[in-house]
């Protein structure tokens, strides 16, 4: 709203009966206009025409509750529900009335979901082999690499893959299908089947896991039969193998 200020900080002047406390109301005056212009506009600095900007909030320059260290979080006595921006971790704090505890502002989310469109054979003997996904259903961050078939995590946090993927045939009591999720080099989840009833009949297998992730880690599925009978996944309906993931919450 636009205002008029009568008073300024030249006056009352020396010559003035109010002598004795002119110097008093310049001090304070002028404390708490440097105070003030650490996170507010003071006497139109961007624009003296733009009355309505005086005393406004500059943009970048203002903290919720506090923008301080851990130490200085810690040694206030906030309100429930005070926030405030944590400089040594570099994340966001909200008071519940007894302890400090991060939260998470929404932003893109990070989610993929690919699958197999054309033949691909998984590995025989026992030997994993990565699957070659072929189409992206969505890809929200752009994190997986359909060119070398595997997800990168954008970032630490907590993450929920799941894997299905349906082999062809299977033979009956002596064959098995195996699938596995892994990070690097290194297996973190595992799941398998078999046919005892019938045989030469379809088979699936579905894995699910929530991973730790760091930033850069490297996700992919692998499979294999212990023979050698059929390694063919099914394709024909373009959703009988997939792999899928979303970001839950960063770390």
């Amino acid at each position: 709203m636009s205002h008029t200020r009568d008073w300024t900080e030249s006056s009352p002047t020396n010559d003035d009966w109010a002598n004795e406390i002119d110097d008093f109301l310049r001090y304070l005056a002028r404390d708490v206009r440097e105070r003030m212009e650490l996170e507010h506009y003071w006497n139109n600095e961007t624009d003296i025409s733009q009355d309505d900007a005086d005393g406004r909030h500059k943009p970048g320059q203002v903290s919720v509750c506090l923008y301080g260290t851990q130490a200085q979080i810690d040694a206030i006595s906030p309100r429930k529900g005070s926030i405030a921006y944590n400089t040594t971790t570099g994340r966001f704090q909200i008071y519940d009335g007894s302890a400090w505890h991060n939260f998470y502002l929404p932003t893109e989310p990070t989610a993929f979901k690919v699958r197999v469109t054309q033949k691909f054979e998984v590995g025989t003997s026992y030997s994993y082999k990565t699957v070659e996904w072929d189409t992206e259903d969505y890809d929200y961050g752009d994190n997986f690499d359909l060119a070398n078939y595997k997800f990168v995590a954008p970032s630490d946090g907590l993450y929920l893959f799941t894997a299905q993927l349906t082999l062809w045939k299977i033979r009956k009591d002596t064959d098995a299908f195996h699938t596995a999720l892994y990070v690097g080099s290194d297996m973190k989840a595992h799941g398998s089947s078999v046919d005892t009833d019938f045989g030469d009949m379809k088979v699936g297998s579905t894995i699910a896991s929530q991973l730790k992730l760091d930033s850069g880690d490297e996700v992919t599925v692998k499979a294999c039969v212990e023979l050698d009978a059929w390694t063919r996944l099914e394709y024909t309906s373009g959703y009988q193998s997939t792999f899928e993931g979303i970001l839950l919450c960063p770390l």
